[in-house]
């Protein structure tokens, strides 16, 4: 759970901001045209990811803030309110679960939630990761979202595998404006506690065809050593 002013400022802006934006495009990689699956998206946020993902089938969120179930309401998606560290479905009920940027949360324990995307998925389903990368880049975007943990590709590959899951694909993203991201969050540049998901048009725009070209790499199997984000695909054994 986040602060209710993260889940305002995501409403706004998840639809058109270039990290958003380029997130989905890596999806829709990894997804690889799937059709006509049953998905969820465990935490889903403010529900513009669960608009994406209905292109894939039929999905459903969950999430644990009440501000984050208002709007997908509004959205039209379909939401339960739960954890995700306790899902309210049957075992092998999904072909497909997406977990955007969750397991990281300060209320998450991802070893129980990992676990629980195992059961709720059917055999060789499909679980897809993107959570924040590494420690030393904890900073006022970690506190306004309540990140407890940020994580390496190993670190990541050993929870998957530690609960039998293989690992399919897994990447740093997010790589051109590393050094940019290290130098803000070491020198502390920027206000305590803001979110980073606010930036006006021309930045936007500026940051989009930077991304852009870096999914552009990503599609073309370019692998990166290191990016703010981690993603990774895995398949239940």
């Amino acid at each position: 759970k986040m602060k209710d002013s993260a889940y305002d400022t995501m409403y706004e802006v998840e639809d058109y901001l270039w990290w958003f934006t380029a997130r989905r495009k890596l999806y829709s990689l990894l997804l690889n045209n799937s059709k006509g699956f049953k998905i969820l998206d465990a935490g889903c946020g403010t529900g513009a990811d669960l608009v994406f993902l209905k292109n894939y089938g039929n999905a459903v969120g969950v999430d644990i803030s009440e501000k984050a179930v208002y709007y997908n309401k509004i959205r039209g998606n379909k939401v339960i309110k739960a954890d995700i560290t306790n899902l309210p479905f049957k075992d092998e009920t999904f072909d497909i679960v997406l977990a955007g940027d969750s397991i990281y949360h300060a209320w998450v324990d991802d070893n129980k939630a990992v676990r629980e995307f195992h059961r709720v998925l059917k055999k060789n389903g499909c679980l897809i990761i993107n959570t924040a990368a590494y420690q030393f880049l904890m900073g006022d975007h970690d506190i306004a979202v309540m990140t407890k943990k940020r994580y390496t590709k190993n670190g990541l590959k050993k929870l998957l595998l530690n609960t039998n899951f293989s690992l399919e694909k897994i990447f740093y993203w997010n790589s051109f404006l590393f050094p940019i991201r290290a130098v803000m969050v070491l020198l502390k540049i920027g206000d305590s506690e803001k979110s980073d998901l606010k930036s006006g048009s021309l930045t936007n725009k500026i940051l989009t065809i930077i991304i852009n070209l870096e999914v552009f790499l990503i599609k073309r199997g370019i692998s990166f050593p290191f990016g703010t984000s981690i993603m990774c695909k895995s398949i239940k054994k």
